[in-house]
């Protein structure tokens, strides 16, 4: 009896811990998707600037899934950026696409990139 009960409370603290890392990777990922929200709510050198913030502050590994949902809004807004925000767009391209270890995903901002330089 003596043995049974430090073996429950282990499997019960183990049990806490698994959830709690479940509740706040379901968090991050919420965080995400509102900041891909704020990208596509906004238009035209917005959008640009909020692609920005979203590239700071999104991990690499999160890149494959995010992109293909803003790749097509970003592309429209690219032409429209302000001169102000395209030196800080382009450096947040660059460090995005060197840290995705996705090759297509990594290819596609760097592709966004050259076009955003073309548009210069």
């Amino acid at each position: 009896m003596r043995l049974l009960l430090p073996i429950i409370l282990g499997l019960l603290a183990v049990v806490i811990v698994l959830m709690i890392i479940a509740w706040l990777r379901g968090r991050r990922r919420r965080q995400g998707d509102d900041a891909v929200a704020r990208v596509l709510a906004r238009h035209g050198a917005g959008r640009c600037s909020e692609f920005a913030r979203l590239l700071r502050r999104l991990e690499p590994s999160a890149l494959p899934t995010v992109w293909p949902r803003i790749d097509e809004a970003v592309t429209a807004a690219l032409p429209d950026c302000a001169p102000d925000v395209k030196p800080e767009l382009l450096a947040a391209i660059d460090v995005a696409a060197a840290a995705c270890t996705h090759r297509e995903t990594s290819r596609a901002l760097m592709a966004a990139r050259n076009r955003l330089l073309a548009g210069e």
